[in-house]
Protein backbone atom coordinates (compact mmCIF):
# COMPACT_ATOMS: atom_id res chain seq x y z
CA UNK A 1 0.00 0.00 0.00
CA UNK A 2 1.18 3.52 -0.66
CA UNK A 3 -0.36 6.90 -0.37
CA UNK A 4 0.89 9.63 -2.23
CA UNK A 5 3.18 12.00 -0.42
CA UNK A 6 0.96 15.12 -0.67
CA UNK A 7 -2.04 13.52 1.24
CA UNK A 8 0.20 11.55 4.27
CA UNK A 9 -0.35 12.38 7.57
CA UNK A 10 -4.08 12.94 7.07
CA UNK A 11 -5.28 9.53 8.19
CA UNK A 12 -6.22 7.77 4.69
CA UNK A 13 -3.69 4.74 4.84
CA UNK A 14 -4.52 4.39 8.67
CA UNK A 15 -8.13 4.29 7.51
CA UNK A 16 -7.61 2.01 4.79
CA UNK A 17 -5.30 -0.43 6.96
CA UNK A 18 -7.94 -0.66 10.13
CA UNK A 19 -10.62 -1.54 7.42
CA UNK A 20 -8.82 -4.30 5.95
CA UNK A 21 -8.00 -5.49 9.25
CA UNK A 22 -11.32 -5.34 10.78
CA UNK A 23 -12.46 -6.88 7.31
CA UNK A 24 -10.25 -9.71 8.04
CA UNK A 25 -10.45 -10.58 11.51
CA UNK A 26 -14.48 -10.71 10.44
CA UNK A 27 -13.37 -13.71 8.32
CA UNK A 28 -11.67 -15.82 10.41
CA UNK A 29 -7.55 -14.15 9.56
CA UNK A 30 -5.79 -15.07 12.63
CA UNK A 31 -2.52 -13.01 11.23
CA UNK A 32 -1.22 -10.82 8.51
CA UNK A 33 1.98 -9.81 7.44
CA UNK A 34 3.65 -7.65 4.47
CA UNK A 35 6.72 -6.18 2.95
CA UNK A 36 7.13 -2.77 4.15
CA UNK A 37 9.44 -0.04 3.35
CA UNK A 38 11.95 0.76 6.60
CA UNK A 39 10.73 4.37 6.08
CA UNK A 40 7.16 3.09 7.24
CA UNK A 41 7.87 0.91 10.13
CA UNK A 42 6.47 3.73 12.29
CA UNK A 43 3.29 3.87 10.54
CA UNK A 44 2.91 -0.16 10.83
CA UNK A 45 4.11 -0.22 13.91
CA UNK A 46 1.00 2.36 15.27
CA UNK A 47 -1.05 0.38 14.45
CA UNK A 48 0.32 -2.45 16.54
CA UNK A 49 2.45 -4.57 13.84
CA UNK A 50 5.44 -6.41 14.62
CA UNK A 51 8.45 -5.37 12.80
CA UNK A 52 10.89 -8.43 12.19
CA UNK A 53 13.54 -9.76 9.58
CA UNK A 54 16.39 -8.83 7.63
CA UNK A 55 16.17 -5.69 5.63
CA UNK A 56 15.58 -6.83 2.16
CA UNK A 57 15.82 -4.93 -1.40
CA UNK A 58 13.09 -4.93 -3.65
CA UNK A 59 12.64 -2.14 -6.63
CA UNK A 60 15.85 -0.68 -5.00
CA UNK A 61 14.13 0.45 -2.02
CA UNK A 62 14.71 -1.41 1.50
CA UNK A 63 12.07 -3.65 3.35
CA UNK A 64 11.13 -5.47 6.30
CA UNK A 65 8.36 -7.80 7.29
CA UNK A 66 5.77 -6.50 9.39
CA UNK A 67 3.17 -9.39 11.29
CA UNK A 68 -0.11 -8.46 13.27
CA UNK A 69 -1.97 -11.02 15.06
CA UNK A 70 -6.27 -9.91 14.06
CA UNK A 71 -8.33 -12.95 15.61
Amino acid sequence: MAILPEVQGKGCGTHILEAAIAYLASIGVKRIWCDVRQSATGFYKSLGFVIGGDVFLKNGLEYLQAEKHVG
